[in-house]
């Protein structure tokens, strides 16, 4: 029985108001990280600057690794907040708290819980792997907004059980939702809500609609890829086998040595590590949930959510190919079994105590780590080694000890709430606070030779707007940004331009040492920039003008 008074809109506000804080307003603070967040600003700004919006490019290179709508979303961010890292990230925290509404929607509409919405929404944003993700410019975020909400309206399309308008309405819903996420990132878009699907179904043994549901959406997601797939076949027509076999096939097999090959278990700690600070409270709760659990397998939504995370997860293990944000379509199930375990563990007459234990503990440590932190920052601001943030970088190591001691007095003051709809909300601002503090008080040392862009901005005017840019690829990406120049020259290596590089327009931009020491000498003086990451000087001649800052080499020659 829901708690009374819980629902109410200072908690739907409050919600809002934290996602506000410490998921838009700091966008713009951090600054932009090499490769992924310059290549997916990049990729929009030379759409935009060349006003091709079919084929994607990167430094004038062909890249096909992705399709079109991210770099769209990205695109139309840029064109209204500007060529800046809050343009850039604002479509991915945008996302992210549309995944939250729709987790809110979802639980709301099939087990009619404000509560437990409530508190699945909260759960998701404030998990450690969706903040991360929510808050840096890649794509996952905008493909997990798509599949959650393919899931969605699938679920309340199998909730009418008589073929009508509604059920179509919700099925083209469906569908559209699929496309858009086969356009962000491709045949992923199919795969996780498909699994997850057949397994609810299965379970129920429901065959007769795992034949009947899925042609409406098919029908609805292929009208919406149709456009852009056949111009982007007309424009490129290799795009399509490089995207299908290359980007998929070799991946999922693992014969593409550049996509990440990891063992089956990686995934085990990433989710773990990426559930918290959640995921600390959950032992105490199956514990004490234990004779529960089989509601997971009566439950409708809770059915599906289980087989939204389990089946998914293990197709992902299954992959050769891994990174850590791919798993990131298994959270918002993860947040709604989660928030009813919780919420469970709470109503136990023992589940008080336990929290309570729980809460103490944590607060502790935080008060002691925080105590311990400052006395390791200040013997090494006495000179005994090296700390994690540089002297000049006082208020903002201050900063992140006063957040550590603020989250462990929300800790505190869940112990003393006493309802649970305080203990909660006490709770969430808890896991917060932390999520905050990794944007505004991160260390500066964090970023060496990653922010590239900050480096690159101070020495603007030192390269001249006509000069031979030439570049190693762990450079590129910033360079492109930074110079606004789509013509750079690859050095050494072509990592992952290499598809672009095999066409012939492309291939005299991949240079060796011996081409580069020709170009420097052939190259008017002043003329020609070379830049990388690392000091490789045995190799590179010594030039009139050299800049060497937080291990980055620009030399003009």
């Amino acid at each position: 029985m829901e708690e009374p008074g819980f629902v109410s809109q200072k908690m739907i506000w409050g919600i809002i108001i934290v996602f506000l804080l410490i998921y838009i307003a700091p966008l713009g603070v951090r600054p932009m990280l090499t490769p992924d967040e310059f290549r997916y600003g990049e990729i929009p700004r030379e759409m935009i600057a060349s006003g091709d919006w079919i084929v994607p490019k990167l430094n004038g290179f062909r890249y096909f690794e992705k399709p079109i709508f991210g770099y769209w979303l990205n695109a139309v961010s840029i064109l209204i907040f500007g060529e800046n890292a809050f343009g850039v990230r604002l479509p991915v925290a945008i996302c992210t708290g549309l995944t939250a509404w729709l987790i809110w929607f979802m639980v709301r509409q099939i087990r009619h819980d404000e509560q437990l919405a409530l508190l699945s929404a909260a759960v998701f944003l404030t998990s450690g792997l969706v903040f991360g993700v929510g808050t840096f410019a890649v794509l996952d975020a905008q493909v997990n907004l798509f599949i959650t909400a393919s899931m969605v309206f699938f679920l309340k399309a199998s909730e009418i059980r008589k073929f009508n308008t509604p059920q179509i309405l919700w099925l083209i819903l469906f569908g559209i939702s699929c496309g858009l996420a086969f356009l962000t990132k491709g045949f992923l878009s199919f795969v996780v809500p498909g699994l997850a699907i057949f397994s609810y179904l299965a379970w129920q043994k429901r065959w007769r609609e795992i034949f009947i549901l899925p042609w409406i959406p098919l029908a609805a997601a292929i009208l919406v890829i149709l456009p852009w797939a056949i111009a982007v076949h007309l424009k490129e027509p290799d795009y399509w086998r490089y995207f299908i076999v290359v980007e998929h096939w070799e991946r999922f097999l693992g014969k593409n040595d550049s996509q990440h090959p990891e063992p089956f278990w990686f995934y085990i700690p990433i989710f773990l590590a990426g559930s918290l600070p959640w995921a600390l409270m959950l032992p105490a709760a199956f514990y004490l949930c234990r004779k529960k659990l089989v509601e997971i397998f009566r439950d409708r939504l809770f059915l599906f959510s289980f087989c939204s995370v389990v089946f998914p997860f293990l197709f992902f293990s299954a992959c050769s190919g891994k990174l850590g944000t791919y798993v990131l379509p298994c959270f918002p199930g993860w947040s709604i079994l989660t928030a009813w375990l919780l919420l469970e563990m709470l109503k136990n007459p023992n589940g008080e105590r336990y929290c309570n234990i729980h809460n103490r503990i944590l607060a502790a440590l935080l008060i002691v780590g925080a105590l311990g932190f400052v006395t390791f920052q200040l013997l090494a601001e006495s000179g005994f080694f090296r700390g994690v943030y540089d002297y000049s970088e006082k208020a903002i190591w201050l900063t992140a000890v006063a957040g550590g001691l603020i989250s462990a007095l929300f800790l505190v003051f869940s112990v003393n709430s006493k309802t649970i709809s305080q203990r909660l909300s006490w709770i969430f601002l808890f896991a917060a606070l932390p999520l905050a503090m990794s944007m505004l008080a991160a260390p500066g040392r964090f970023f060496e030779g990653k922010a590239q862009g900050v480096v690159l901005e101070k020495y603007t005017d030192a390269i001249p707007k006509d000069a031979i840019v030439v570049s190693h690829p762990n450079m590129v990406h910033a360079a492109c940004w930074v110079f606004k120049r789509n013509d750079i020259i690859l050095y050494g290596s072509s990592n992952e331009m290499r598809y672009g590089l095999e066409y012939p327009d492309s291939r005299h931009r991949l240079i060796n040492d011996t081409e580069l020491h020709k170009l420097i000498k052939n190259t008017p003086e002043g003329k020609l920039v070379f830049m990388m990451r690392g000091d490789f000087r045995e190799r590179i001649p010594a030039a009139p003008y050299e800049i060497y800052k937080h291990n980055l080499m620009i030399a003009r020659y």
